[in-house]
């Protein structure tokens, strides 16, 4: 989703897929600008996937 919007756009892309899913985060903004994440674990990238980014 993330990388047909970019390329949708027109940016240039090089991903990386790995097996694992593109984590969510969630910022709450306070009316008293106090800001609360929840932050949720990215995947584990074995090294097969770690050695193809670089």
């Amino acid at each position: 989703m993330i990388e047909d919007y970019i390329k949708e756009i027109g940016a240039e892309c090089c991903f990386t897929h790995i097996k694992g899913s593109t984590r969510v985060n969630i910022n709450i903004l306070e009316e008293d600008g106090y800001v609360t994440e929840l932050l949720e674990p990215g995947p584990f990238v074995d090294s097969e996937e770690f050695k193809r980014f670089f």
